[in-house]
C-alpha cells in the first residue's frame, strides 16, 4: 500500500489532500479515541510508516494527511505479528525505538501444532459458520487425520482446508475419502507432522533441554518417539 494510503488510513486525511481525496476522512486512529484501536501484521509496516506511528505514540497526537492541525487522541494500541520482530530489529527491518514503545506487555500466541486439543474445536466452529444449512460433520478418521497434521499455516491454513473440503464433500460427512483429496494430508507427511508435534510437545516438557537416544523400542524413549541413527541433543542454556 502506497505511503499516502497507510497514512490516511491511520491519521485520517484532509479534502484535496492529494489526487482523489474529495472528502476530509477520519482516520482509524481518530475513529478509536477514547478506546484500543489493534493493528495486524505490524511488522509488515513500511519503515517511513513506522516513523509516524512511533511519533503518535510517544506524542499521542495526530495530524491528518493535508492538514497542519494536531489533534490529541487517548488511544491503546494492540500491535500483532506473525515475524520475528526481533530478527527484523537487528536486520533493520524494524526500528528498534518503536519496538520497545509496543512491546510493553507482550503475549505470545502458541502455533497451532503446540496446542493440538484447538484443532477440532476451532474445526468444527468453521465448519458451522461456512457450511450455510447443509448438514455436514467430520468422521472419526477424518478428525485423527487432521489431528496428526502439523499445521504450519496455523489457523488461517485450517480454515483454508475447512473450506476445501466443505466443496469436495457431496455427503453429510467429510471423511478420509475428502482428506486423502488433498496432497498435504499424504500419510508420509502426516507422520512427520506428528513427530514434529511430539518433539515439540518434549521440548516444552523439558524446557529445551533433552537428549534422545538411540534406541529400538518406541517406549524407551520420552514421547514414544524412536530414532535408528545418532542421538539428538537439544539445549536452549
Amino acid at each position: 500500500m502506497p505511503h499516502q494510503l497507510i497514512q490516511s488510513e491511520l491519521f485520517g486525511h484532509v479534502k484535496g489532500a492529494f489526487t482523489g481525496a474529495q472528502h476530509h476522512k477520519i482516520g482509524k486512529i481518530e475513529a478509536a479515541d477514547g478506546g484500543t484501536l489493534f493493528l495486524d501484521e505490524i511488522g509488515e509496516l513500511p519503515l517511513e510508516d513506522q516513523a509516524t506511528l512511533l511519533r503518535f505514540l510517544q506524542e499521542q497526537c495526530i495530524e491528518a494527511v493535508g492538514s497542519h492541525l494536531s489533534r490529541r487522541v487517548d488511544v491503546r494500541i494492540i500491535a500483532a505479528t506473525n515475524i520475528d520482530v526481533e530478527q527484523a530489529v537487528a536486520s533493520g527491518g524494524f526500528r528498534m525505538d518503536l519496538y520497545y514503545r509496543l512491546n510493553v506487555v507482550r503475549l505470545r500466541t502458541p502455533a497451532l501444532c503446540e496446542r493440538a486439543e484447538d484443532i477440532q474445536l476451532l474445526a468444527d466452529d468453521i465448519l458451522a459458520e461456512v457450511r450455510g444449512g447443509r448438514m455436514l460433520s467430520f468422521t472419526h478418521k477424518a478428525r485423527q487425520a487432521m489431528q496428526s497434521y502439523g499445521w504450519p499455516g496455523n489457523v488461517r491454513e485450517l480454515r483454508n482446508i475447512c473450506e476445501r473440503l466443505i466443496v469436495l464433500s457431496d455427503t453429510t460427512e467429510i471423511g478420509l475419502r475428502e482428506i486423502q483429496m488433498l496432497k498435504i494430508f499424504r500419510k508420509k507427511g502426516i507422520r512427520r507432522a506428528a513427530l514434529q508435534r511430539r518433539i515439540m510437545r518434549l521440548l516444552q516438557l523439558t524446557a529445551g533441554d533433552f537428549m534422545i537416544p538411540m534406541v529400538r523400542e518406541p517406549a524407551a524413549c520420552p514421547m514414544g518417539l524412536s530414532f535408528m541413527k545418532e542421538s539428538i541433543c537439544s539445549g536452549s542454556r
